[in-house]
Parts: structure tokens; C-alpha cells; sequence
């Protein structure tokens, strides 16, 4: 019987795509936005603000319709 674990995927997992890497670059962009405005209100060095974040974006599913 195959263990549970072996059987939990995640999106790092799952293939990449061109639309799953911009979505990923943006999100990161604004995500290191977001914490050196949160330096700078703390009045900190962007080193000292917290960013353990791992985030994985993969596109599951992606239909455009065919115009007639």
C-alpha cells in the first residue's frame, strides 16, 4: 500500500507553463514591493522584514474559445 505522502503533490510539482511563470514573476514583484513599503513604514532595512513565503503558481486548466 503506497504511503500518503507519496501521493501529495503540490503546484512545484505540477509543469510550468509561460502563463503559470508571469503570474509567478508579478505576484513576486509585488510581493517585494509590498515588504519594502513595509521596511520603509517601520522605518527598517529590507533585510530585517520577514519573507518566508514560498509561493508556486501553475495553470490547472486554460480554455479559450474558438470564435467562429
Amino acid at each position: 500500500m503506497p504511503s500518503t505522502k507519496a501521493a501529495i503533490f503540490g503546484a512545484k510539482d505540477l509543469p510550468r507553463t509561460i502563463l503559470s511563470d508571469f503570474i509567478e514573476e508579478r505576484l513576486f514583484r509585488r510581493l517585494n514591493q509590498e515588504r519594502e513599503e513595509r521596511a520603509k513604514f517601520m522605518g527598517m532595512n529590507i533585510d530585517e522584514v520577514s519573507s518566508q513565503m514560498q509561493i508556486f503558481t501553475r495553470i490547472l486548466c486554460f480554455y479559450v474559445p474558438c470564435c467562429a
